[in-house]
């Protein structure tokens, strides 16, 4: 799903706190100092609300727009610490336009279409894991280089010491699931066939045998974790995943991701942001709750349809959320992160449990607060202080993909490993450093 798609569905905020309301945003908003989230998180979801509401993306973590024709150390001091690879069209996957003709209305400057971004953080060592992301959007929009996926891409980066790959794969109605899906499988061929330090030092020659590179691993948020997601069911599924030609996804992890294209599971009604009247505080879902719960599972139906073309919307494939018990068992370990008010939580901890209950191993982590892809807003939107449970979301993310790649036993016994984060007391995580590895 998108911040973007709100604006199309017109719908109405219910509940948004007054002190951010259209006309007030100069005020200070207040939060009770001794319960609840601490001052930083409370600023950050009202801001949040705000921009869902106007179809602003100000709270996101700036920059959000870079131009990757130009060198990248003077565009933000958020990609101090890493290096850009700028990968022209038909380099990872084909090329493709962005027009009116063809339906397309993502309004980025992002061309030309099918440009990658392949970002190297300094110091990284040679047989270093290697990161492929796939960017959210409701697969209408997005791209490497716009929407704040630069700076959380750049910060992927430092944080976990390994490169990231960020492909441009074509939107929505210009490509569709089955599309997009040999997409990633290409970028995944690619990763293990180009060594990062290689492609930074302008050397281009590939590598034949893709088994043999670093393990591969497949990160996503919103629509675009329903598809990191898709990719590692289909390489577990008889066909495999088209377009890898060989390479592995050793493991996942994602952030909001939407799992299920009925979007019908019991949190769509519970975490409706009209369900809730907190007063000044803004519960529910302050991104997708907005509405009423017809007019929300239509448009999300909807919107899930012109993804799959003409494909049913319970595809095992393309919706993962009805994946057979014999394919999640074979799944890589996948970590989901999720904020408790999200319409789309019970969509993930059923299937957590699917992967769980069929042999699989699956890492639940749910924060208490916490809105629609919230990793993206660790500066704290202009609060001048970090949001502590999105700081704890990189560190999870981190401890789970270095276990992977060290090949670390899970220290939990049952699974999924679950790990509910909650800001108790204020600025501290109930759950941080938690996870179904141990630190390093």
């Amino acid at each position: 799903m998108s911040k973007s798609l709100v604006p199309l569905l017109t719908l109405f905020f219910h509940g948004l706190v007054a002190a951010t309301g259209p006309g007030s945003a100069a005020a200070e908003p207040q939060y009770l100092p001794n319960v609840g989230p601490s001052r930083s998180t409370y600023i950050c979801q009202t801001r949040v609300a705000q921009d869902y509401q106007q179809g602003t993306e100000d709270a996101i973590d700036q920059p959000l727009t870079i131009d990757p024709a130009l060198p990248i150390g003077g565009q933000g001091a958020a990609f101090d610490g890493v290096q850009l690879v700028t990968l022209p069209p038909g380099t990872v996957t084909a090329p493709w336009e962005c027009t009116e003709d063809n339906g397309c209305y993502d309004d980025t400057s992002a061309n030309p279409r099918g440009t990658a971004l392949l970002w190297v953080p300094d110091g990284l060592k040679r047989n270093a894991p290697r990161v492929l992301y796939v960017h959210g959007g409701s697969w209408y929009h997005g791209s490497p280089s716009t929407d704040g996926y630069p700076t959380f891409a750049a910060k992927l980066a430092k944080t976990l010491k390994m490169s990231v790959l960020v492909i441009d794969y074509s939107l929505a109605p210009v490509g569709d699931f089955e599309v997009i899906l040999q997409q990633v499988g290409e970028a995944a061929d690619f990763l293990a066939r180009h060594k990062p330090l290689d492609l930074l030092a302008g050397k281009w020659k590939p590598s034949k045998r893709a088994k043999k590179s670093p393990p591969l691993f497949i990160l996503g948020d919103s629509s675009g974790g329903g598809t990191a997601i898709s990719a590692l069911v289909a390489q577990a599924s008889e066909t495999g995943l088209p377009g890898a030609r060989g390479a592995v996804l050793r493991g996942g992890v994602v952030y909001s991701p939407w799992v299920n294209l009925l979007s019908n599971s019991p949190t769509y009604l519970s975490n409706l942001n009209s369900v809730h009247q907190p007063g000044d505080y803004s519960l529910g879902d302050v991104a997708f709750g907005l509405g009423s719960v017809e007019e929300l599972v239509s448009s999300y139906q909807a919107n899930a349809q012109d993804y799959m073309g003409e494909g049913s919307l319970t595809d095992p494939l393309a919706n993962p959320f009805f994946a057979p018990a014999r394919w999640l068992k074979r799944l890589p370990p996948i970590s989901f992160h999720v904020g408790e008010p999200e319409l789309l939580l019970s969509d993930n901890a059923i299937l957590a449990n699917r992967i769980a209950d069929s042999g699989g191993l699956a890492e639940f982590h749910q924060y208490d607060g916490m809105w629609h892809v919230f990793p993206m807003y660790k500066d704290g939107c202009g609060s001048g202080e970090s949001v502590v449970l999105a700081e704890s979301a990189f560190e999870a993310t981190d401890t789970f993909l270095q276990g992977l790649a060290r090949g670390k036993r899970p220290r939990c016994k049952q699974t999924p490993c679950f790990f509910g984060h909650y800001e108790y007391p204020q600025g501290e995580d109930t759950a941080r450093g938690m996870s179904s590895f141990r630190g390093r």
